[in-house]
């Protein structure tokens, strides 16, 4: 192979001019760059203060609504109740899927709102269902934020009471993908719930933050495993490994 050297000769007013365009030229880039990311942030602000209001009129005008899934007896095929999901309706009809509204619901606290709204229908639904008068149960989701006081615990119990309506009509889930920073005014809280005769489920168990300790902690009356660990029944998963030791865990408990 033949290499060729390149050998560039400059006088000194050469490289001086060249050194101040460079500098510019580096200044100027980063005005750029700054500039971009500027209106890149102002742009997803925006947009997020927007979503923000239009989660807001969805609230002002009651297109949060409760859907329902069936929880059934295997041994038996009955019913035995429901779990209460989330769904956004738009006025023209559209459905709104969860993953694109829950999460921002619940970075920006309006998941308190968006629930306490669906808590109202449900128990309504539960006397129009006539369940008031047989031992079906409905699950209401909450997260974290609304164990910080007893705002929801209020308005729950008041709702009941309204509606005539047995402890043993409503549970509550809380998921385990959410982190509780303190387990201890958690249990504070949940001890309302408690004492007033509501249940606490644990939704994904073995997938998030809480692990054992939200057993351990909070009064857990139920374990729904995630899905990932159901589907290993029967399958030659590795996962299958950590649903016996769930099961086994929620038995020794």
């Amino acid at each position: 192979l033949m290499q060729v050297a390149l050998t560039l000769h400059a006088t000194r007013a050469f490289f001086n001019a060249y050194k101040a365009e460079s500098w510019l030229t580096t200044v100027a880039f980063s005005f750029v760059v700054a500039l971009l990311l500027s209106l890149f942030c102002y742009k997803l602000l925006s947009k997020r203060q927007s979503f923000r209001r239009v989660l807001l009129d969805a609230i002002k005008y009651s297109e949060f609504e409760p859907f329902y899934q069936p929880i059934i007896d295997s041994r038996t095929q009955k019913v035995l109740g429901a779990e209460m999901l989330i769904r956004w309706r738009k006025k023209n009809g559209t459905i709104v899927p969860p993953n694109q509204f829950i999460p921002f619901a619940e970075d920006s606290g309006l998941i308190v709102d968006i629930t306490e709204q669906a808590t109202k229908k449900v128990v309504q639904d539960i006397v129009t269902l006539g369940w008031h008068k047989t031992e079906r149960f409905i699950s209401i989701n909450i997260v974290p934020v609304h164990i910080q006081d007893e705002q929801y615990f209020q308005l729950l119990t008041g709702l009941m009471a309204e509606h005539k309506l047995k402890p043993k009509h409503i549970s509550l889930e809380i998921t385990e993908r959410l982190q509780i920073d303190d387990l201890h005014a958690a249990r504070h809280e949940l001890d309302k719930f408690f004492d007033y005769g509501i249940e606490l489920k644990l939704d994904d168990a073995g997938t998030g933050y809480g692990g054992f300790s939200y057993v351990q902690e909070l009064g857990v009356k139920t374990l729904k495993i995630d899905k990932m660990f159901i589907d290993t029944i029967n399958a030659n998963d590795v996962k299958a490994s950590v649903l016996e030791a769930i099961i086994s865990f929620a038995a020794s408990s």
